[in-house]
Parts: C-alpha cells; sequence; structure tokens
C-alpha cells in the first residue's frame, strides 16, 4: 500500500482566563546513607517549610522518595518507600490530613543528579515535598481545574493531508483541500484547528456535558468537539465529499454506537451514522497467518506463589441520633386518647435513644478496633508492595536460568529448524496476499494506514468520518421499558449556585438534575431503576470546594447536604467512574 508522508502539526496548548488560584511550593528532605531516619537538620527544615507554607486554604501535599544508587534495586525500593512514609508521618503528626497526602517512591530510579560521585549521591538520597494550595471563586473554576487544558490548537496547512493526534489519543485524518470559507471559495491561508478531548468523567464535568438526547438517556464512549477558523480570525467550513477520519479511543468497545452531534454539549441529536467495527476489504481474503504447526517448547512455570493483597479493613459507620421531631408529632384536635397516644410516641422515641446509646457504645469500641486494624494494614500493605517487587524479580531470574536448561535448549533448536521451514512458506503467502491487497484494498484500509492504527488498535477506536465543526458524541440509546424508569427528587433548602449531577456507575452516562425553584428540589425523571448511579453535587464557598455524595438507592428520601471536601478527593471520586467497566 502506497505510504503517506504526513504534515506534522504544531499543538499548541492554551487555557482559558478563567483560571483557579494555584500556588506551588517545594522543598527536598536529605538523608544519609542507608539510613530513613530524620535528622534533626532536616526536621527543622520541613517543619519551618510547613510553618511557611500555612494556609487555610484548599491544598495538596505530594511526598516522593529517592535513593542514591548504592545497594541493589529491591533495597532501595524498600529504602524509598521508608523515607517516604517516614516524612509522612512527621508531617501527620504536624497536623496535615492523611488524605490530602499523595505518596509515592522510585528507589534510583528518578535520580536529581548522575550518581557519579559522592556529593551527587547526597543530593540523590532525598524525598522531595510539594505543597500546591487551590483557591476557587465560583464552580466554573472549579470545573476548570479538573481539565485545565482541554482545549489544544493546532497550525496546519489546509492544502495538504494533515494527521491531528490529541494528547489523549484521538486522531483526526484531514484530507487535503477540506477547508472552504463561509461563500465556498477554497481556504488557501494556514488554518488553527482546534481539538477538545472529554473521555473521562471529570472531562464531562469541565465541560458542562450531558448524555442525553431530549428526553433518551445516552451511554457514551467519548465526546470531541472540533473547530476551525484561519490563522486570521475568518470562519471556515468542511467542504462537502472531503470527510474527515475521526478515531476516539475506548478500551471497552461497544456494539450498536453511533455518532451524535450538539453544539454546546448538554442535548445530542442523532445523525443515523453507525459505527462499524472492522475494516473490510472488497472480496479480498485478510492478513495470512503463520501456521506454528509441530512448534512447542516447554512451557516454563513458576511455582512461588505470588503474595496476597492485603485486604483494607471496612470503615466504621457512625450511628445517628434520632429526632425527636420523627416520633412525637402532632396529635389532630379530634382524635380520641391524645394522652395515651402522646405516651406512646414518648415510649417510642425513649426506645429510640436507649437504642442509639447503646449503638454509640459499639460505635467508640469499634472504632478502635479499626483504627487498630487500620496501622496493621498498612504496614502489612508496604510489605504487600515490598514482597510483589521481590517476587516478580525472582520470577524473572528463574525465567532466564529456565531458558538456559539443556532441556529448553534441545527443544529451542528443533524449534528453530521447524520455524524457518514454516517462515518461509508464510513469506511467500504474505507476499502473494500484498500483491492481491495492492490493487483490491479499499479506501477505509488506506484510511486506517495514514491514521497509523493497525486492525487490532481499530478494535480498540470508535472510527467513523465527520464532515461537520462542532460537538461529536459516540453514543447509544439506553433502552428501558416504562415500568423501569422512576423519578428521582433531591430535597434542598434553597436553590443556590451550585451543579446537581446524576453519575452511573457502569454505564457512561451523566444526567444534571432539574431544580425547582418553587418547592425546593432537584428533579430527574426517567432514571433507569437497575442501574447504580450516584448524586453528586458541589459548590464553592469561601474559596473551598463543598460536595454532597449520595448513593442512589431507591428510597428516594435524598436532601442535599454538603461536606466541606478537596479537590484532590474530587479528583479521586471521579476517577472511581472512569474504570474498565468503560475503558
Amino acid at each position: 500500500m502506497k505510504k503517506l508522508i504526513y504534515t506534522l502539526v504544531v499543538a499548541l496548548c492554551f487555557s482559558s482566563f478563567l483560571q483557579a488560584k494555584t500556588t506551588t511550593e517545594k522543598t527536598t528532605i536529605l538523608f544519609n546513607t542507608a539510613k530513613h531516619e530524620l535528622t534533626k537538620k532536616a526536621s527543622k527544615k520541613l517543619d519551618q517549610f510547613l510553618k511557611q507554607h500555612q494556609t487555610k486554604l484548599d491544598y495538596e501535599v505530594t511526598i516522593e522518595g529517592h535513593t542514591d544508587s548504592r545497594g541493589g534495586i529491591q533495597y532501595n525500593k524498600q529504602l524509598s518507600l521508608n523515607r517516604a512514609e517516614e516524612v509522612k508521618q512527621f508531617l501527620i503528626k504536624k497536623g496535615i490530613d492523611e488524605k490530602r497526602i499523595v505518596f509515592n517512591y522510585k528507589g534510583e530510579l528518578d535520580p536529581e543528579k548522575p550518581n557519579v560521585s559522592d556529593k551527587n549521591m547526597e543530593v540523590n538520597r532525598r524525598v522531595e515535598v510539594t505543597i500546591t494550595t487551590y483557591k476557587f471563586d465560583n464552580i466554573e473554576e472549579l470545573e476548570l481545574a479538573l481539565n485545565p487544558n482541554k482545549t489544544n490548537s493546532y497550525i496546519i496547512n489546509p492544502k495538504e493531508e494533515n494527521l491531528i493526534k490529541g494528547r489523549k489519543g484521538v486522531r483526526i485524518l484531514i484530507p487535503k483541500n477540506s477547508f472552504a470559507y463561509e461563500n465556498g471559495t477554497l481556504v488557501t491561508e494556514d488554518v488553527k484547528f482546534e481539538l477538545t478531548e472529554s473521555l473521562e468523567f471529570k472531562d464531562f464535568i469541565s465541560s458542562g456535558l450531558l448524555t442525553k438526547s431530549a428526553n433518551n438517556l445516552l451511554e457514551t464512549g467519548g465526546m470531541i468537539k472540533i473547530d476551525a477558523a484561519t490563522v486570521s480570525g475568518k470562519p471556515v467550513k468542511i467542504q462537502p465529499g472531503k470527510d474527515m477520519v475521526v478515531a476516539i479511543p475506548n478500551k471497552n468497545r461497544k456494539d450498536n454506537m453511533e455518532v451524535f452531534t450538539s453544539n454546546v454539549g448538554d442535548d445530542w441529536a442523532a445523525t443515523n451514522q453507525p459505527i462499524t467495527r472492522k475494516i473490510t476489504y472488497s472480496g479480498y481474503a485478510a492478513f495470512p497467518i503463520m501456521e506454528n504447526k509441530n512448534i512447542k517448547l516447554p512451557e516454563f512455570k513458576y511455582t512461588k506463589k505470588k503474595p496476597e493483597t492485603p485486604v483494607r479493613p471496612k470503615m466504621v459507620r457512625e450511628p445517628h441520633k434520632p429526632k425527636e421531631e420523627s416520633y412525637i408529632r402532632k396529635i389532630p384536635w379530634y382524635k380520641f386518647n391524645k394522652e395515651g397516644k402522646r405516651a406512646s410516641q414518648q415510649k417510642q422515641y425513649e426506645k429510640a435513644v436507649e437504642r442509639y446509646d447503646k449503638r454509640v457504645d459499639r460505635y467508640e469500641e469499634n472504632v478502635e478496633k479499626y483504627k487498630a486494624k487500620m496501622k496493621l494494614y498498612k504496614n502489612t500493605q508496604n510489605e504487600f508492595l515490598v514482597a510483589t517487587d521481590c517476587w516478580k524479580e525472582k520470577k524473572v531470574v528463574a525465567h532466564k536460568e529456565f531458558k538456559k536448561s539443556p532441556p529448553y535448549q534441545k527443544a529451542f533448536k528443533q524449534y528453530q529448524a521447524i520455524y524457518a521451514v514454516n517462515l518461509a512458506k508464510h513469506k511467500k503467502r504474505v507476499d502473494k496476499w500484498r500483491d492481491g491487497l495492492a490493487e483490491r484494498a479499499d479506501e477505509r484500509g488506506q484510511e486506517m494506514d495514514r491514521l497509523g492504527l493497525t486492525n487490532k488498535q481499530e478494535m480498540n477506536n470508535y472510527v467513523f468520518a465527520f464532515n461537520k465543526l462542532s460537538w461529536i458524541n459516540v453514543d447509544r440509546f439506553y433502552h428501558m421499558e416504562e415500568k423501569e424508569k422512576q423519578v428521582i427528587v433531591m430535597k434542598t433548602d434553597a436553590i443556590k449556585e451550585e451543579r446537581v449531577l446524576i453519575m452511573f456507575k457502569n454505564i457512561g452516562s451523566i444526567l444534571e438534575m432539574n431544580p425547582n425553584i418553587e418547592t425546593n428540589e432537584y428533579v430527574q425523571t426517567g432514571f433507569p431503576k437497575k442501574e447504580e448511579a450516584v448524586i453528586f453535587a458541589y459548590k464553592v464557598e469561601n474559596g473551598k470546594p463543598m460536595i454532597c455524595y449520595r448513593e442512589i438507592d431507591g428510597s428516594n428520601n435524598y436532601h442535599l447536604d454538603y461536606i466541606e471536601t478537596t479537590f484532590s478527593e474530587i479528583k479521586g471520586i471521579l476517577s472511581q467512574f472512569d474504570g474498565e467497566k468503560r475503558g
């Protein structure tokens, strides 16, 4: 197949003027050779660093442990972990919330300077501590911080074919002479092409994207926005018959997906353009597979058991004190035996309080047990990480020794002889296949080649042709019967500057609940009963993020109660929705 030369495009990242007030401060703590304990000098430096950068704002602390090159790889990994852990415990004792700490260790793999002298090695025996603070004036700044460089800009020559490669893996092949002015005249000056990639939940929130078409729920496989204008600022469009070829990556491709479009990304229109799964060649066979008959090498088996992953203890739930008004209610004037009913209500309330007191006693005991278990778990987790690294290294060594063994060497010589015969036959079949392919390969196969995607890679991408500058969404309708739908209501004290979303755990879907100012409620109709989802609301108060996170459990007894949180916790929550189930 004839190779095409791509025009190299220059990616220019830009960000909005709307920025959160973020500051970063860093210090480096040095250690003695083969030691992980903090020296008096190091402790003083770390203490002074914390005092200098005390803040009431939202913050995050990153700890990263390192060593010099003396000692084995496994030993240095453990040493860097111990050093990072030593600093972490120091910070916790000084009042740093453990939830705000990001912890990492790299052993000898990331030296500050080459390990060629004692002076350089001293610099490499270190733990780097970074404090990042955040201050948000509104929820727009909070949303932008989730994906600050969400739009990339590329300067391209419209007279040539261009391949756009996004930072998150999106690829767009633009044919030459694709752009025209509004009057249809061909564009000849350079074009500024903009690409926004929204493939994760934090991207959806950052760009205000939802997954619905009118009143129908959609399941997304990824969204992008494409826009273009000349470098002088003149608007352009894609000419008819000059379709771009778009590839959106997704490790968990699903069937029955199609292309949707939108102007702003909150409501999508179907284009009735399905996305096919495979590259097809007109009437021609697939690439020949080499036959490996009669070839079998001895199988390597590593019998040493892999270390078991420690189980994290379950968090203890604090009991809720019963509310008196829930038991002692107003008795209508027309009811008989009011005193008896009042006494019965009081008795029920007292029993509830008694049960609550017992739960509190058990709760306090269980909290202490939980703390002890967590302490043991953390120690076990560190031991597990080191033991796993050690297990992997021993497995590699054992595999190398296995390949040197006489039985394997003998079998390998036989394998090489048979393989040489099979390879010669395979090359003849491939040459014949390529001769036919050059004549019969269809246009789609050529496009995949120019996109730089192999057949296997295409299986992890949604690939389609498109010729409109807009938001594009790879979706499919979520089908359900009327009896499978329900209405979700979230009550609140007052409608404020906030955003209330429903995020689904097992499908790529996100909805925004509709506010009702008269009733102080947020409402979402057409919610699928069988899907696991959460209500996720957020706002900004006094420069800090506030969230409400509530599992949808079918009770429909939801109230918008906010708690103060950290920006790092919000990122952690959203990352849970971008696991293997969505890809």
